[in-house]
């Protein structure tokens, strides 16, 4: 009998508290807060970009149980081409009302902060953040001095990467998700490492495409691992004692991973704190642990709210930026928090319903 659980209350919380973790990350460097706290922004949320790899992992497990389902369902895909293209087509209209929401107010703020008002250089400006609008920037149609939303990278590498593993998850679901997807996921991790040092960078281009790409990619892959590794773990049968070590082991691999994000660790520890949060995810999913606590609807609710955030922080980020640079940085950090969180509110409702249209309209 399989304990496998298809929704995680404990991970919905991790979603949300990684993604505060790189709202924080970010404010640090935008706000330029290691020139007023000394050395304290070096020591302290350094690492916050490790929030990303969490949800690479995620978003690699989620794909493959998603196709695991499919294949119980219908059986091999005779449409392969198509069916990748709804699954991505799928995941691409469930975010974009989101984005929509956050990129035009952040547009705006970008224009008049820069100062853009001459009508040539303003339809250039609009013109070059055509690419990032349609979420296709990382195929490398994009231009560096125009960032509207820079962290919108993370949801055009992924969705890249989608196009790429889906149909060869689906096609050789046994071989990619227990062979290809975690090896080749650790030795495109071991390529980026050995040219440069760290896996991020959301500018480098290497041979064929971008870095981040590859990021993307090799992530979501060893996450098609973690899911077939999951489910198999859920048919054990485990005494109440062991349960409650393998909680217990649970909390302290996430933990791990928030304490690395939080921290000023070297690049070269990466890969170990993949490792942790991969040890974490497996066990929050295979219905063996005791954290059946977290699966409530507060823990829903805040999970829920990790991508209008993540999409929303540069609003709050480049308001204060571009017109309250002129406070003291207790008050930079105060008015960011609270534009941040207003922000994340009105992306979340104005989101939600303009997604209920766009269903409503489909159906």
């Amino acid at each position: 009998m399989s304990n496998f659980k298809q929704k995680s209350g404990i991970v919905e919380l991790m979603r949300f508290l990684f993604a505060v973790v790189i709202v924080i990350y970010h404010f640090l460097r935008k706000l330029k807060i290691a020139h007023a706290l000394g050395d304290v922004s070096y020591k302290f949320f350094n690492s916050g970009y490790i929030g990303v790899e969490f949800f690479f992992l995620l978003s690699g497990l989620l794909m493959a149980a998603s196709i695991s389902r499919q294949i119980q369902s219908t059986g091999p895909s005779r449409q392969l081409g198509t069916d990748t293209l709804q699954f991505v087509g799928k995941k691409y209209m469930r975010i974009f009302p989101y984005h929509v929401m956050a990129f035009v107010p952040l547009l705006i703020i970008r224009i008049v902060g820069k100062r853009i008002f001459d009508p040539v250089k303003l339809l250039a400006y609009i013109g070059k953040s055509i690419p990032s609008f349609f979420l296709i920037q990382k195929f490398g149609w994009s231009w560096k001095s125009v960032k509207v939303n820079g962290a919108e990278w993370y949801l055009s590498a992924m969705f890249i990467g989608m196009l790429v593993l889906y149909p060869l998850c689906r096609r050789y679901y046994d071989l990619f998700t227990r062979l290809i997807g975690p090896f080749g996921g650790l030795a495109l991790l071991g390529l980026l490492y050995h040219k440069f040092g760290t896996f991020v960078g959301q500018e480098r281009w290497f041979e064929f495409t971008m870095t981040c790409v590859l990021r993307a990619m090799a992530e979501m892959g060893i996450g098609c691992g973690l899911y077939e590794f999951s489910r198999s773990l859920s048919t054990w049968t485990v005494s109440e004692k062991q349960a409650s070590r393998l909680t217990a082991l649970e909390y302290f691999c996430f933990f791990c991973g928030l304490l690395y994000s939080a921290l000023n660790i070297p690049s070269k520890y990466e890969i170990v704190a993949i490792g942790v949060m991969s040890v974490g995810l497996v066990l929050a999913f295979s219905g063996l642990t005791h954290d059946t606590r977290f699966n409530t609807d507060w823990a829903y609710r805040l999970g829920s709210y990790s991508m209008p955030m993540y999409l929303a922080q540069l609003i709050g980020i480049f308001s204060v930026v571009y017109f309250f640079d002129f406070l003291p940085y207790k008050a930079k950090v105060l008015l960011t928090a609270i534009l941040v969180a207003l922000a994340t509110a009105l992306v979340k409702r104005g989101g939600d319903r303009l997604l209920e249209r766009s269903q409503a309209h489909v159906r």
